[in-house]
């Protein structure tokens, strides 16, 4: 993909640009303080839902949440889970048939006092 684009930026004196360089740029799209994230890594997709395995009473319940903004490793949480829940991995089989317990996750760990960034590299 190609953007056009045009910016305006100062650099330190030590730095020169010259015709034919190239950049690589990260643009913030947008940006969150307080909020509840979790890895995608965590996240199931059915149709146009997004649900996450929840340990609840020591069995995993799929839960159905809202997501908000991604910086293509963590998403936010709008709704559907709590701080105090945990959350659980999918199931994976090995190749000789066993299962592997997935690891549990808790979510209070990953509420985010600072800020969150959604961005895009170019």
């Amino acid at each position: 993909m190609k953007y056009d684009i045009e910016a305006v930026f100062t650099l330190p004196d030590s730095v020169r640009i010259y015709s034919g360089f190239n950049a690589t740029a990260e643009l913030v799209i947008t940006e969150k303080k307080d909020i509840m994230i979790i890895p995608e890594s965590y996240l199931t997709f059915r149709n146009a839902s997004v649900f996450v395995n929840v340990l609840e009473r020591g069995k995993s319940e799929l839960r159905q949440i809202e997501s908000g903004i991604s910086d293509n490793i963590n998403i936010e949480v709008i709704s559907g889970i709590h701080e105090d829940d945990k959350l659980l991995k999918k199931m994976r089989t090995l190749p000789n048939g066993n299962c592997v317990s997935p690891p549990i996750f808790p979510i209070k760990a990953l509420v985010m006092p600072a800020a969150f960034m959604a961005s895009r590299s170019f």
